[in-house]
């Protein structure tokens, strides 16, 4: 476990590259706004389908170097992407779901290669995560929204059915990513593991 410990960069599950670019961030000096460190967006965590930081929840991936990505607000949904971007309140929205998500049941993949895979994406580098789709049913029609999967491999079936329940709570207004972002504030910079993280995806969907 060492030896996978020192390949991926550290026990922490950051790649080597991902550790220097969070210390480079975690490094600059916070703007006099009387927030703490925490409130930075070196702060990221993969928790379920979403990717979480003190600034912002998205849905996959966060936006790579083709800017495109799916962002959650407390008033509703973001959408970027290369021909401009898109916002929906989540009064507009009948439901949210994703598409294509992959999960699978006897995934063992260490979640250093889903932190791995997104920044190096982000960064325009070489090995692009799979693609899944955002579904929004509004009042005018389906609409699709393509992001990057945050995970090298697969997602966990448990945690990809948790977050689809959350999603649906904060498009009936049962639950808010505000929450997500509270949380975001407070973390340690780390992406929990599996039982925490199906833990916190409960707490925030309220079941």
């Amino acid at each position: 476990m060492a030896e996978t410990a020192r390949r991926n960069g550290g026990a922490d599950g950051l790649c080597r590259e991902c550790r220097l670019i969070v210390r480079a961030q975690a490094a600059v000096p916070p703007a006099r706004t009387g927030r703490n460190t925490h409130e930075r967006e070196s702060t990221v965590a993969m928790v379920g389908l979403f990717w979480i930081t003190a600034e912002a929840v998205y849905v996959g991936a966060p936006p790579g170097t083709e800017g495109r990505g799916v962002r959650l607000t407390g008033e509703g949904v973001e959408a970027a992407g290369p021909d401009g971007s898109r916002t929906w309140t989540w009064a507009e929205l009948r439901s949210a779901t994703v598409e294509g998500a992959p999960v699978s049941s006897a995934s063992r993949r260490r979640l250093s290669l889903a932190v791995e895979t997104v920044l190096t994406a982000a960064l325009g580098g070489t090995g692009e995560p799979p693609e899944m789709i955002v579904r929004l049913d509004t009042a005018d029609g389906v609409v699709e929204l393509p992001v990057h999967s945050a995970a090298a491999g697969a997602y966990e079936p448990e945690e990809a059915a948790l977050s689809q329940e959350l999603l649906a709570r904060f498009a009936d207004g049962t639950a808010s990513p505000l929450t997500l972002m509270e949380w975001g504030r407070n973390a340690d910079g780390s992406t929990p593991k599996p039982a925490e993280r199906q833990a916190l995806l409960r707490e925030w969907a309220g079941t």
